[in-house]
């Protein structure tokens, strides 16, 4: 008997050798951890170039995560194993489990939604039978041997990539085409992201000065090119296309090496103020390293710091995954309040704070003159602020009705809710440009200077329609951007209704500058140079090409003003959704001079008042989302309207939404207005319409206090 048990123990025994358990450790990590996170990293390369990263941070980001993470467990092991063989062989298998469990989440996810539970469970018992195997059956183990060759082949087909290779291999080097060193004309010049023409105009096709007077003002001293548009729906090819007066390029990462001829190589006589929050196209020799440190060590933690965000996306469940920060849209300092307190605090407050900071470092005065450059990441979603710079939702909530593959939803209230954030973010948008504008007269540069505002793309609100990629029925809102150019000393407007696109900005800053762009550029000067008809949109990394005709932009430009201000009236306003019919009504009215009524139809109920705090001191947090859902039975009536009262005032009109799962959903932002005191009662009601178009309010009995200090 002894003899048996010892030939079963035998059996299920793991080998003591170290260097097995450290090469299996090591094979499995590289295929669990570093192998999605190479591949998202190379994929367009847009993680590197935010990170601001050099050859040797490339290579040091390699060794990483193929060898340094490993290490943690491989030493846990070792030190285990001085104290019992027992706990080493524990230490191992439950190493073995991890590394198993995660790669199982990558595989699931890719065979549709599973839910947190099942995902969680399904990858339990995988690597429970896994785990076992590996225990039991020296055979797997001399496979997960054979797999130590992914130590080295994953890393390596990772440095090999276009996208990377060029990081560490390439020693090529932004030149400098130098404009004339007497030009003495200073220059401001903002790029705004994701802002849709549409979205500033009335229904006489002008900026509308009731809603947006910063933009109107401006435009009152510039020439407005109406029919500007955006040449790629990507922020990465759309502001090197702006700087170069080029157009994009597949293979190319927003990076001075890419693009060595810019407007910031050519004006390198000049004094560079640049803020780029997300590309490197002003190269460090001129503009120093405004994000990175010094040492390449730091360098490297950072990218792995973010890469832990990056990777919880890879494996999480995607009803998790909705709850994690956006990764794509700053490419890093994403992992706040646990790592480095960035992205919820910081980098919420930065995507305005940062642009004050740059309006306040303007300076006039005697010298060279100075390029002031800012890429400013508004009113790019998330959209959470009101005019006033408060938030009123979280940086992390997903747009409602928002599917994946940036489709919306058939349904229109889920897009109607979401415009008006859109909406109420431009109008802070409107405030820091006239903000802007006020320092240049403050220091001397308004009158002298030549001004660009314009933007990289706009975005689109369309049921059934993709939210940014340019179809041909969303075009008109997500390719016509504003572009207002300030001639230095104009003080009159001018309207050219003539074809220009965001690659003519750099021809046209040179024609008023009297010089010449020193190198071939596809834009011509919108003052004058021989335009064609046609306009070019490149997307999915410029491997699509949408073109169309100049003149079929102002028709579709004219039909989406239409549609925004049949939904918030003429002139528009966020806070007055009027899209609904019953609903818009009852906007303004006191639920004490409506009729009520008790009828019993189906239960509503409140979501518990938000209880975040404000982003910053600076920035106070409102409430103003407020939100819950439906029993089912609301299907049996159609689409029912409700009105939310506060303080027995009807200040917002929503729909019961029907997700594709779950129950039935609805939403309002109130009005920035509504927040007065310190506490209020909301109350929502169903609005049912009886004889003669008499409207009823249906008491549901949804009832909550609000907490309007902001500062709690």
């Amino acid at each position: 008997m002894t003899d048996q048990n010892a030939m079963t123990t035998s059996r299920t025994r793991l080998p003591d050798s170290f260097s097995w358990h450290a090469l299996h450790i090591a094979a499995l990590s590289a295929l669990a951890f570093a192998q999605p996170l190479f591949d998202t990293v190379a994929r367009g390369g847009e993680f590197l170039v935010a990170h601001q990263a050099r050859g040797t941070d490339v290579v040091g980001l390699a060794i990483a995560l193929t060898l340094l993470v490993p290490a943690v467990p491989i030493t846990a092991v070792w030190l285990a194993g001085l104290a019992s063989a027992r706990l080493k062989q524990l230490l191992v298998l439950l190493t073995i489990f991890v590394l198993i469990a995660f790669q199982t989440l990558q595989v699931l996810k890719l065979f549709g939604a599973w839910s947190t539970a099942s995902a969680v469970g399904a990858a339990a018992f995988v690597s429970v039978v896994g785990t076992t195997l590996y225990w039991r059956a020296s055979v797997l183990r001399s496979v997960v041997s054979v797999l130590g060759i992914s130590i080295v082949v994953v890393p390596a087909v990772f440095l090999s990539q276009n996208s990377v290779a060029k990081f560490w291999r390439s020693s090529s080097r932004a030149r400098s085409s130098p404009a004339p060193a007497t030009l003495s004309v200073p220059i401001v010049m903002v790029v705004f992201d994701q802002l849709p023409l549409v979205s500033l105009l009335d229904e006489r096709g002008e900026i509308d000065a009731a809603a947006y007077p910063s933009f109107a003002a401006l435009a009152r001293d510039s020439t407005w090119f109406r029919e500007a548009t955006g040449v790629s729906d990507r922020t990465n090819h759309a502001l090197p296309a702006i700087v170069t007066g080029r157009y994009p390029r597949r293979n190319t990462l927003p990076q001075a090496s890419d693009h060595p001829d810019n407007l910031f190589t050519w004006l390198a006589s000049y004094q560079l103020h640049v803020h780029e929050p997300i590309t490197g196209l002003c190269p460090p020799r001129l503009c120093g390293s405004l994000r990175g440190t010094s040492f390449a060590a730091a360098r490297v933690l950072a990218m792995v710091a973010d890469l832990v965000t990056v990777y919880a996306h890879i494996v999480a469940p995607r009803e998790l995954e909705a709850r994690l920060p956006p990764v794509n849209q700053h490419w890093r300092d994403f992992g706040p309040p646990l790592w480095q307190r960035l992205w919820l605090q910081s980098k919420v407050e930065d995507r305005r704070a940062a642009f004050v900071q740059f309006i306040e470092h303007i300076e006039g005065g005697p010298g060279r003159p100075t390029l002031h450059f800012t890429h400013v990441l508004l009113p790019h979603e998330p959209y959470i602020y009101y005019a006033s710079g408060r938030t009123f939702d979280g940086p992390y909530e997903p747009l409602a009705g928002l599917a994946p593959g940036d489709r919306w939803t058939s349904d229109p209230w889920p897009v109607a809710y979401n415009y008006p954030r859109e909406l109420q973010q431009l109008q802070l948008v409107d405030r820091l440009v006239g903000t802007l504008v006020a320092r240049l007269k403050h220091v001397g540069l308004y009158d002298p200077a030549l001004i660009v505002i314009t933007a990289d793309h706009g975005a689109s609100f369309r049921p059934g329609d993709y939210f940014k990629v340019p179809t041909t029925g969303n075009y008109a809102d997500i390719m016509s951007v504003p572009l207002l150019i300030k001639a230095p000393n104009q003080h009159s407007a001018q309207v050219k209704d003539a074809n220009i696109e965001t690659i003519d900005i750099l021809p046209t800053i040179a024609d008023l500058l009297n010089v010449e762009v020193p190198w071939p550029t596809d834009g011509v000067s919108g003052f004058g140079g021989p335009r064609g008809d046609r306009k070019r949109v490149y997307h999915d990394d410029s491997r699509v090409m949408l073109n169309f005709r100049a003149g079929e932009l102002s028709k579709a430009r004219a039909e989406g003003v239409g549609r925004k201000l049949d939904l918030f009236g003429r002139p528009a306003s966020p806070d007055r959704l009027m899209g609904l019919g019953l609903a818009a009504r009852v906007l303004g009215q006191s639920i004490e001079a409506m009729e009520r009524t008790h009828q019993q139809r189906f239960n509503v109920f409140l979501n518990p008042p938000s209880g975040r705090t404000a982003a910053g001191r600076e920035m106070p947090f409102l409430p103003g989302v407020v939100s819950g859902s439906a029993s089912a039975e609301p299907a049996r009536h159609g689409r029912p309207q409700l009105a939310v009262a506060v303080d027995g005032t009807v200040q917002a009109v929503t729909r019961v939404h029907y997700p594709s799962q779950g129950p039935p959903v609805w939403a309002v932002l109130l009005p920035e207005s509504v927040f007065q005191e310190r506490s209020a009662q909301v109350e929502v009601f169903e609005i049912m319409e009886g004889a003669g178009g008499r409207l009823t309010l249906r008491e549901t009995g949804a009832v909550s206090e609000l907490s309007t200090d902001a500062r709690r």
